[in-house]
Formats: structure tokens, sequence, C-alpha cells
């Protein structure tokens, strides 16, 4: 026994202590990637991004999600098990969950509705969802967007503090609404499109930051753009579209008049 203690005998690693620091759920679970997949019709579910294995070339794929009829998957998205999960709503409002959090389910099912995992406001709906890791990064920004074409920034900060009932993210006009949501860094290109076929391209820090609690850019330079192409009615962007129409129809018969002259001409000096 005493060689033995010599040749292996080493200090106590293990410590007794008075009290240890509290365990938390999230210490139990391994912060592994997960797969993030959420229908139109409002059902959400996590799947552990293993599950879907590399296929070479002229793999048959699989089944990603289980939809009902009339219903399909809209936002597809990886984060890590320990990220935060912000939903935006129609009203301007959000919602905090973790991914964890999520139900977990088979690749080939529809997964659980979110209605039964957050408590919205009557008449609200899931509009975008955005995936943070870390909601006091310095940095950051959540950029958005609403139905009449204003934009809003916000530090990633000011969604620090999660609240069961949500606050609100953005004050809206009465029938304005919130449209969608992205995590930035404040040098991108943003890029909107409207339903109308009008679109524009702008950089992101002509947006300047603001808080939770103010109300989306109208005036800013940006904002003129966004007005004189989104603002409009759907009879005004017709009506701008035919004018253009007719700009660009004057110029294309002068040139078809001078095509047809010179033909004319070498026609004539041939013979």
């Amino acid at each position: 026994m005493r060689e033995v203690h010599k040749a292996y005998g080493d200090d106590r690693r293990t410590q007794i202590v008075d009290k240890v620091d509290e365990i938390k759920l999230e210490d139990l679970i391994a912060d592994t990637d997960q797969l993030i997949t959420v229908s139109h019709a409002g059902y959400i579910k996590r799947t552990p991004a293993e599950v879907y294995r590399h296929q070479s070339r002229g793999g048959k794929g699989r089944i990603g999600a289980k939809t009902k009829e009339e219903d399909f998957v809209e936002p597809l998205f990886v984060a890590s098990a320990h990220s935060y999960i912000l939903l935006f709503t129609s009203k301007g409002r959000v919602y905090w969950l973790k991914v964890y959090e999520l139900p977990e389910a088979a690749a080939a099912t529809r997964g659980k509705a979110i209605s039964s995992l957050v408590k919205f406001q009557e008449d609200e709906k899931l509009t975008a969802l955005v995936a943070a890791t870390n909601l006091e990064e310095e940095g950051r920004f959540v950029f958005m967007a609403t139905k009449a074409g204003t934009v809003k920034k916000s530090a990633i900060t000011e969604f620090s503090n999660p609240r069961s009932t949500g606050i609100i993210a953005i004050n809206l006009e009465a029938k304005d609404e919130l449209i969608g949501a992205k995590l930035t860094d404040s040098k991108q290109m943003i890029f909107l499109a409207s339903h109308e076929g009008q679109a524009i391209l702008f950089r992101e820090t002509e947006v300047r930051p603001m808080g939770r609690n103010a109300v989306a850019s109208r005036h800013g330079p940006c904002q003129g753009r966004l007005r004189r192409q989104h603002g409009r009615s759907p009879a005004r962007l017709r009506n701008h579209r035919q004018g253009t129409q007719e700009d660009h129809a004057e110029p294309r018969r002068a040139r078809e008049r001078r095509h047809q002259g010179l033909s004319h001409h070498a026609h004539a000096h041939r013979r």
C-alpha cells in the first residue's frame, strides 16, 4: 500500500464547500446547433442540426417539416440552443423565447402552435423572428420595417430585459403594421420592395438608432425615398408605371421611324 501511495498518491482534487451556486436549467442543456422551422399557419419546432446529414450528388433529400393543406414553411434558420429568439408581432411588440424552450420534434412533424408558447394580444400575429446569442452585445441592431413604408433601427441592448408579457418594439400609427425585422451590424445595405413592384436600396447608416418607444423614421434622407416609392396607393403606383411607359414610348417611336428611314435610303441607294 505504501508503495502504491508513493507511486500514485496525489493531493485531493475535490473541494468541500459550505454551499454551491444555483444550478440553472440552461446549465444542463448542451449548446448545440438547432434548426428552427416556422410555418405560415403559426407552428414552430426545433430539430438538432445533426439530424440533417450531408448527402452526395444525386441524394433524394428528406422531409424537413410536415404541414397541412395551404400551409407552408416560412422562416428556416439555424441557432444555438442557448440563443434568444425575439418574436416580433404585427402590432409592434416583441416577445422572448430561448431556443431550448421551443418544442423539439422530429423532422417529419409540424411542431407546436406558437400561440401556446407565447401569449399574444388580441388580433396580434407573428411577423418576424430574430435569433440573437447575446442581447448585451454592442454594435448590433434590429432593423424594422412597417407596412406604410417607414423604418426604424434600435440597438439590440434595447431588448435585453425579457418579459413574459412582451414589450413595445416600435410605436405604430393607426392601420400600420410591422412587417419585418432583421439583426444587423449597422454596416449593411437595406433592400425593400413593395407588392406593386417598387423597390429601394439604401445604406443602413442613413437611419439613425432610436429607442424602443420612438416612432419609425419619417423625415430622414432614406424616408423621403421610401415615401415616394412605397407611400403610393395601388392606383398611384399604376399611374406612375403608365407615365413611365408613356415617357419611353415617344423615343421608341422616333427610333423606329429613323430605322425605317435608313432602311428606305439604303434600298434606294442599291437601286
